[in-house]
């Protein structure tokens, strides 16, 4: 509900936003302007950030496109001043490592029912995985807190393809699934050269992701490897693979040794692992790798057939999703609209389950955002745990690389991912 009464005036609800201060260039806020500008004239927008002091808000406001109606260090700071308030929804945008600390904080908040949480990805720091999905989160849904996980790879438009939503079917179970997400390659990438790696890795210091504290305990292959195990999960659920467990075989972990690169011990900044995803009615190969600096800009899963490849790409910030299907030497592509992607429909999401209406259906509804992101995160911190718990012990066991390679998921997917980066380079688009 938008608007409320109190004491017979009309009364907007809260929407308060945990790290709403961040860069708005560089910073996940700036990923939401454009849904903070359309609901901002509906909800009264409350930033909780205790970098409020430092920062000059006027000029923020402006370089965001959003204005808040006010503005609080904590949690406490705003129960003072604005505690009867009703609140409509909670966006947790700050770092991974606070996640679990703001959301155990709003649990015991006495104004919360009814209440929307969105919960930006990661969603948890390793050492917290366990308590925020067998705890926190059902203790908020039992006060009827609708608690919605984010990631872009989730709610990607190739999973309403029909070819996606039905490809088990059609083929059967794959003999191996690849399953990656990569960005900010170490070459010039297209048209981007400001997103190579050299170029975007003053802003990896500045969002410390190899600081293990802030990043959740591991680096770039955390950060990455969500996109692809939540994409590779949404893919499991549309073609109602009756998912079981992963069961991991090997693991590696790799450093850049790059001058300037502000890395913590045990923070990867490439993660491998080789498993197999076990289901009631069969078990498929996986090759999974994730992470910064590499050869590919990508987030996407290869499902492998004895003379067929399919690539489900979910997109990048920058690149469209497509399918791309190789049979033989013949390949065929069918792209997407990126406008349509991403966080577009996240946002969408979050404006149908704020609207109170039966009729406005969110494309990837919180119960299967929460089991999305559940399955997800155990894998990965079962990934890392599976090296080492301990950060020391893990630095021993990361290999420092100049330069990252994926030789060893095979010739199959070389040869794939060659195809598919001829194909956009002769129609002079970008993957």
């Amino acid at each position: 509900m938008k608007v409320r009464w109190v004491s017979g005036k009309r009364v907007k609800s809260n929407i308060l936003i945990f790290g709403g201060l961040g860069e708005p260039k560089t910073s996940v806020i700036g990923l939401y302007s454009d849904l903070l500008k359309t609901l901002q004239g509906d909800y009264n927008l409350v930033v909780i950030d205790p970098k409020l002091e430092s920062i000059d808000l006027t000029s923020h406001s402006e370089m965001l496109g959003v204005g808040y109606s006010s503005c609080f260090r904590d949690l406490n700071d705003y129960t003072h001043h604005r505690g009867k308030v009703p609140i409509a929804a909670i966006f947790i945008l700050t770092p991974l490592g606070s996640h679990y600390s703001i959301l155990r904080e709003l649990a015991a908040f006495t104004q919360l029912e009814n209440a929307l949480i969105v919960l930006e990805k990661p969603s948890f720091a390793l050492d917290e995985v366990d308590l925020g999905f067998s705890t926190l989160v059902p203790q908020l849904n039992k006060r009827n807190v609708t608690v919605y996980f984010i990631d872009t790879a989730m709610v990607s438009p190739v999973f309403d393809c029909e070819r996606i939503k039905n490809v088990f079917e059609t083929h059967g179970l794959p003999e191996k699934i690849v399953a990656l997400a990569m960005d900010n390659p170490m070459e010039r990438y297209g048209d981007w050269g400001a997103y190579s790696f050299e170029r975007k890795l003053p802003a990896i210091n500045r969002r410390k992701l190899l600081s293990l504290a802030d990043s959740g305990g591991a680096g770039l292959g955390l950060d990455m490897g969500v996109h692809a195990m939540a994409g590779l999960m949404r893919l499991l659920s549309v073609n109602n693979f009756a998912f079981k467990d992963i069961t991991i075989k090997n693991v590696r972990l790799e450093a850049l040794d790059v001058s300037g690169l502000e890395r913590d011990a045990g923070a990867e900044t490439q993660a491998f692992m080789e498993a197999t995803i076990n289901g009631i009615s069969g078990c498929i190969a996986l090759s999974f790798v994730a992470g910064k600096g590499g050869a590919i800009w990508d987030r996407r899963v290869e499902l492998y057939y004895e003379n067929l490849v399919i690539t489900v790409s979910f997109g990048t910030l920058k690149s469209a999703p497509y399918i791309g299907v190789l049979d033989g030497n013949k390949l065929a592509v069918e792209t997407f609209e990126i406008l349509n992607s991403g966080y577009v429909q996240h946002h969408n999401d979050i404006l149908s389950l704020l609207s109170n209406k039966p009729t406005n259906t969110p494309n990837v509804s919180p119960e299967l955002s929460q089991d999305i992101m559940k399955k997800t995160m155990s894998v990965m911190k079962r990934m890392y745990d599976f090296s080492s718990e301990d950060a020391e012990l893990r630095e021993r066991l990361i290999e420092k690389v100049d330069v990252h390679s994926i030789s060893f998921l095979g010739g199959e997917h070389k040869v794939n991912s060659e195809r598919i980066n001829e194909y956009f380079r002769s129609n002079h688009q970008s993957c």
